[in-house]
């Protein structure tokens, strides 16, 4: 009651600039612990270690250190990392850049360069494989190239796209991508469309509007069983995550149990776990209940038996989760810039950051 006769009684001006004064120290705040955070890895960094982190790695024992074996400053020349990063094969790895807007392959040994296909017209918000077609990466582009373009990674002298799903304005940014069997694929764009593409033709086999905001994050289900084989999730910045049937394309189950945006999707045997801004959630497919959620941020990926995320509170700190606990195990540092994407090949890990370096986590 003293609270609400104190807000009837103060001036609407005065709550705004209470409000924004405790903005201002809470980023004050934050800034000063990733501070912290970077000057205590240039103290280990000194001391010869170059890992805090005690997790587990596929292959590894526990308590082993998951360290840092190579980092690639300006692996797309002095350009920052799209969040986009896919392993081809345990050899290979495709990245891109949002300022010199070309895609590109690494070979993981050296970080070498394997290839670079010819600049595109805009920057790419997705990148896509398909088990079916070896080789091939697919690249969602954005405004003024907002098209899907299949490339041929294996042909190192190829200097156009092999073919193009859809053409030029007839639909948004592409800002997800997933393999569907049969040789197709899904996409989700900017304003909430959600299309099945048979990437053969070229051609949209269907479309659905399926959120309100855009399609951040779309994946399968295959595995997970009780009927969710054939069918596809969207997430979206409109906090919800749906499924849609592959056959009719329609939506069969709808989720809305994010606190923030959808950012990412990855399905594990019966799991479902989803990514947003500050919050991590898995679920249950066979129950469609609602196991825990975490602290952490997107991007998120599964790599031996632990589950690698993003954080919110420092932007530039990799967190490591037990997936039987669902406890934070460990923490990876050494960027100094948000974490774009990470990606699991063989027994290594790689992460991207806005910083414009890539980096590869071995087990040591």
């Amino acid at each position: 009651e003293d609270l609400q006769l104190h807000i009837a009684h103060c001036p609407y001006e005065q709550l705004k600039d209470n409000l924004y004064a405790t903005q201002a120290e809470v980023e004050s705040l934050r800034k000063e612990t990733k501070h912290l955070v970077q000057a205590l890895e240039q103290v280990r960094h000194k001391a010869g270690l170059q890992s805090s982190s005690k997790v587990t790695s596929s292959g590894t024992q526990s308590g082993e250190l998951l360290a840092c074996a190579m980092e690639c400053p300006g692996i797309s020349g002095k350009s920052c990392f799209a969040a986009p990063m896919m392993s081809l094969n345990p050899s290979l790895v495709a990245t891109t850049s949002n300022k010199d807007c070309r895609v590109r392959t690494w070979r993981t040994v050296d970080m070498s360069a394997a290839d670079s296909f010819p600049r595109l017209r805009s920057s790419c918000a997705s990148l896509a494989t398909h088990d079916e077609m070896q080789g091939i990466v697919f690249s969602g582009g954005t405004f003024p190239n907002d098209i899907i373009q299949m490339w041929d990674c294996v042909d190192e002298d190829a200097q156009r796209p092999v073919r193009s799903l859809g053409d030029v304005g007839e639909q948004d940014a592409v800002h997800s991508m997933c393999q569907i069997q049969g040789r197709k694929l899904a996409s989700g764009d900017e304003n909430g469309m959600l299309r099945l593409w048979d990437v053969e033709r070229g051609v949209c086999l269907a479309m659905a509007s399926a959120h309100q905001l855009a399609v951040n994050a779309v994946t399968t289900a295959q595995g997970a069983g009780g009927g969710f084989d054939r069918v596809v999730l969207s997430g979206s910045g409109d906090t919800f995550i749906r499924v849609w049937d592959q056959g009719s394309w329609q939506q069969t189950y709808s989720l809305d149990s994010m606190v923030d945006a959808v950012q990412d999707l990855l399905v594990h045997g019966h799991l479902l776990i989803a990514a947003g801004l500050s919050v991590i959630k898995v679920w249950d497919l066979r129950t469609l209940g609602l196991i825990t959620h975490m602290d952490g941020a997107a991007p998120i990926c599964i790599h031996g038996k632990q589950l690698f995320s993003g954080c919110y509170d420092v932007p530039d700190m990799i967190k490591a989760w037990d997936m039987d606990s669902w406890k934070c195990v460990g923490t990876l540092l050494g960027h100094r810039g948000k974490i774009n994407s990470i990606c699991s090949f063989g027994t290594e890990l790689m992460t991207s950051s806005q910083d414009g370096s890539c980096r590869v986590w071995k087990a040591v």
